[in-house]
Formats: structure tokens, C-alpha cells, sequence
């Protein structure tokens, strides 16, 4: 498999990353399992209307939960939660906030010395009325009983998780890179109406518990055993990105928010050019998107304690791609930083270098080479001529071997196809002609299947490019197979001579 289908095998089968069961590791701690008190906040939401929180993870839940609450819909804390979003903005990771300092769903207090912690964006003065409304819809729905006949969806979800993490080293790296003295307790949460990932921390019983919410997707999707060991490794490495990712918050928002005084005015010079981009992922803010950067680049740290240097140029340019420009010189200054100090040094002793760093010259000149470049993408953009099967085609011959593209420009050696669904073709080969004009995929159809995928994303300036650096915009590409031939007769048998 050569290194172009590689990176489209790694792309198409990123949907068939599944999370998952109840099981704690030997040491005590990591903790994988459901969690009833963030599933009926969720739950709530959900039915409040918030986007984030409008995808059910499991078509027998869903179809089982608009049975059992049809008649609490209407229920007054499903009114009170679509206030506090709307006018309070509590939303994304507001709500493991809150559901993981409940002490139970039969009776939901917060206690005070967690009340302090709470995510801010809580209401507090509103907080009595909810808890109480809470504790009536949990009551009148018996909500701890649909919750117990619905924990068999989520065990091959916990199992994906235990058996992942007990091949991995990623808890003790955290450990160590971030060195704190406290006694930790990591849990992973799938959860059936989270979108993507979460994350939550605090100090309870002298101990720092680290919360991860994982999305929930049904496990008949999930990467089959015989997959090619190169993308298996790279699913592995994408399964660790996501856990330092979400588990790093903890530490690093602090140092982000202590040094942000002294980063500000490069902070809102850097955020200036993305402020769309970023408020479209939540990140409206300068300090909020200097928080995500540092964090980001603490992650690919660890990818890189993990699976080495080779791997993590990808998500460089994946994360300059969505306007996190600084990613790739904080990961180095880290680096540099750990390289350079005594062995007992951890990610919050660099707090200094970081703000050189941002503050350099050389941060504003990769910003100012990356809006030339993207300049560049938009002014030379190629086009495609024609795509063979033609988009939208509904009845696509099934022994269709292969997928045409015709460009208007000649093309460097690089693609990227990404799904939008879970009908991807069997991806057998990839390739330009000699004047990199026309690209071609070998693959293997199915009768009678949609199938869904698009050309580049919508933030990189990797994928399809063009020589004068032009990039393909993000292009849709669906069709639909024709169904399988019926199979002929078979002939009836002549009658035996007499």
C-alpha cells in the first residue's frame, strides 16, 4: 500500500472508531464506564433542543427513550435547561461539569466544596429550582431503571477502551509530563448524546479525578480485526491523540490562563484572521483560542513520547489548516524546553519559554507565511472538469472499478478523502497520470448502497493542490449503486425417459 492510500485508508476508516465498558484497570486508576447522572443531563438537553447534544448514539436507545418520556417533553426542566443555554450559554462540557459533582439522580445535590468548581456558566441562583425539577423527572420517568435496561449497549463500547488502554502507555506519560503530586483517577465516559469529546476535573477525597466523555457509536461499525497493521496503527495513534487531547485540559488551561496577560496582544493579533473559523468551534475568544493551541500542541508532545516524530507532521498541518498556526513552534519550544532542563521537569515549568515564544518574531512570521498561503489556495483554486461516476448518479453499475477525476491544473502528488458516511468504497489503489491532471481510485462497489465521501476538508491547505498552490475547496461527492441482477432461472430438469 503505497503512502497516498495509506493516509485515504487512515481517512475513510476514521468513522469506525469505536468507544468503549465497564472495567477499571489493575491499578484502580482508570475507570471505564457509563455514567447514569451524565446521561440523564444529557438526556435533558437533548430534548431542550441543543445542537450539541441532537445526535442519539444508538438507533435501540433512541427508539426505546421516545418511548418511555414521551409524555415528560414537556416536563419543566426540560424548559429550564433551554433557558440556561439560551441566555447562560450552558452548553458542551457545562454539562459533565455539573453531572459529575451531583451526589445522585435520587436526590441531586452539589456539594460545597464542589459548588466552587462548577463550570461558571451555571446559574447559581437558579441551581435549587433545576436540581429540584431534575429530581422530579428522574422520579417520574424512573429513569434508573431505563438507564439499567439500556447498559448492554454500552459494553462493547467500554470494552473497545479497557482493551486499548491496557496496550497503552498514555496514562504514564501524563503522569510524568505533567508531574502532579496529587493521587490521580482518569475515567472514560461514553455517552450516548456526546458528539465528539469532553472533559471535566476536580479534587474530590484528596484525590484529582480526570473525567473523559467519549462519543457513543453503535459497535457494528467497528474496525474490523483483518484491517492492514499500517492503518490499525494509524487508528491506535488517533485513539491516543483524542485521550491526551481531552485529558491534558486539566493542566494546561491553568498555565494558558496564568500567561495570558503577557500574550494577549499577539493573542488577539493571531486570532484576528480566523475569528469565523474559530467561533464556529466554540473558540469565540482569543484566550479561548490560545487555550486550545497550547493544548493542542501538549497533545502531539505525548503522540510523540508515544509513536515518534514521523507521526505527528500530519496533525501539524492539520491543526494550521483550522487556524491553530502556533501549534507546531509551541511543540517544539516544549520539546526543546523538556530536552534542555532536568529530568524532573514538567509542561508548567515552561511557562516562560511559552511566552517567548508566542511573543517572537518568528511566531508572526508563520502567521504571515500562512495567510500568503492561503491567499494563494483561494486565488489558484483548481477545479474539477469531470468526475466519472458522475455526481448524484443513482444507478451506478456496482462492477464500476474505478473513480475518474479530470482537473483544470496540474496537480501535486496528494490527495485527502474524507467520509460522510458509514457506505465507503474498498479503496484498492491511488494515483495521477504522468501530468498530474487526472486522478484515479481502483476500488471495489457494493450493489444497491449510497455512498457518501468529500475531496479535502474545509479548513486544510493539504489534500489536492495544485503546483501554483491553489486548493480544491472541500467537494461533495455521493451516488447510489444499482441493485445486483436477479439471478437468472434455473433451467427445469427434462423428465427421466420411461
Amino acid at each position: 500500500m503505497d503512502q497516498f492510500l495509506k493516509r485515504v485508508s487512515a481517512a475513510v476508516l476514521v468513522l469506525f472508531l469505536y468507544l468503549g465498558g465497564s472495567a477499571e484497570d489493575a491499578s484502580g486508576v482508570v475507570t471505564v464506564c457509563p455514567d447514569i447522572r451524565l446521561e440523564l443531563l444529557s438526556l435533558i438537553f437533548h430534548y431542550a433542543g441543543c445542537s450539541e447534544f441532537s445526535r442519539c448514539g444508538h438507533p435501540g436507545y433512541e427508539a426505546a427513550m421516545e418511548t418511555h418520556f414521551a409524555e415528560l417533553k414537556t416536563h419543566p426542566v426540560i424548559g429550564t435547561a433551554r433557558e440556561f443555554q439560551r441566555r447562560h450559554s450552558v452548553s458542551y462540557d457545562a454539562i459533565p461539569s455539573l453531572a459529575f459533582r451531583l451526589t445522585s439522580i435520587e436526590s441531586p445535590q452539589i456539594p460545597a466544596d464542589a459548588l466552587d468548581t462548577l463550570d461558571h456558566r451555571w446559574p447559581r441562583e437558579k441551581l435549587d429550582v433545576f436540581l429540584e425539577q431534575l429530581n422530579d423527572f428522574a422520579r417520574r420517568s424512573n429513569f434508573a431503571e431505563f438507564h439499567t435496561t439500556q447498559l448492554p449497549l454500552y459494553h462493547p463500547q467500554c470494552e473497545f477502551w479497557r482493551k486499548y488502554l491496557e496496550q497503552s502507555s498514555l496514562i504514564a506519560h501524563l503522569e510524568r509530563f505533567y508531574g502532579d503530586p496529587r493521587p490521580l483517577r482518569f475515567t472514560i465516559n461514553p455517552s450516548m448524546f456526546e458528539n465528539g469529546g469532553t472533559s471535566d476535573s476536580m479534587e474530590q477525597n484528596h484525590e484529582f479525578h480526570l473525567h473523559l466523555v467519549s462519543k457513543f457509536v453503535s459497535p457494528e461499525f467497528r474496525a474490523p480485526a483483518e484491517l492492514p497493521s499500517e492503518v490499525r496503527q494509524q487508528l491506535t495513534i488517533k485513539h491516543a491523540l483524542f485521550l491526551a487531547h481531552e485529558f491534558s485540559h486539566p493542566w494546561t488551561n491553568p498555565v494558558t490562563s496564568a500567561i495570558y496577560p503577557q500574550i494577549q496582544t499577539a493573542a488577539e493579533e493571531f486570532f484576528t484572521p480566523f475569528r469565523e473559523a474559530m467561533s464556529r468551534m466554540g473558540y469565540g475568544k482569543p484566550e479561548t483560542m490560545m487555550i486550545e493551541t497550547f493544548n493542542r500542541a501538549a497533545a502531539l508532545v505525548l503522540l510523540h513520547d508515544l509513536y515518534g516524530e514521523e507521526t505527528i507532521p500530519e496533525y501539524i498541518e492539520k491543526e494550521k489548516g483550522r487556524g491553530f498556526v502556533l501549534v507546531k513552534p509551541i511543540y517544539r519550544t516544549i520539546l526543546a524546553e523538556r530536552k534542555n532542563n532536568p529530568p524532573d521537569w514538567h509542561y508548567s515549568d515552561g511557562a516562560a519559554a511559552y511566552i517567548d515564544c508566542v511573543n517572537s518574531e518568528n511566531s508572526r512570521r508563520i502567521l504571515d507565511e500562512f495567510l500568503h498561503a492561503r491567499e494563494l489556495a483561494i486565488a489558484n483554486a483548481p477545479a474539477i472538469l469531470s468526475i466519472t461516476p458522475a455526481d448524484g448518479a443513482t444507478d451506478v453499475d456496482p462492477e464500476t472499478t474505478e473513480l475518474v477525476i479530470v482537473f483544470n491544473k496540474h496537480m501535486k502528488p496528494s490527495a485527502a478523502v474524507y467520509p460522510t458516511s458509514f457506505n465507503i468504497p474498498e479503496i484498492r489503489s491511488a494515483a495521477y497520470n504522468a501530468d498530474g491532471t487526472v486522478f484515479t481510485i481502483q476500488w471495489k462497489l457494493e450493489p444497491d448502497t449510497d455512498y457518501a465521501f468529500k475531496f479535502n476538508d474545509e479548513t486544510a491547505l493539504t489534500g489536492f493542490v495544485s503546483t501554483d498552490g491553489g486548493v480544491l475547496p472541500m467537494t461533495l461527492y455521493r451516488f447510489h449503486t444499482a441493485p445486483a441482477p436477479a439471478p437468472a432461472p434455473t433451467p427445469a430438469s427434462a423428465p427421466a425417459p420411461r
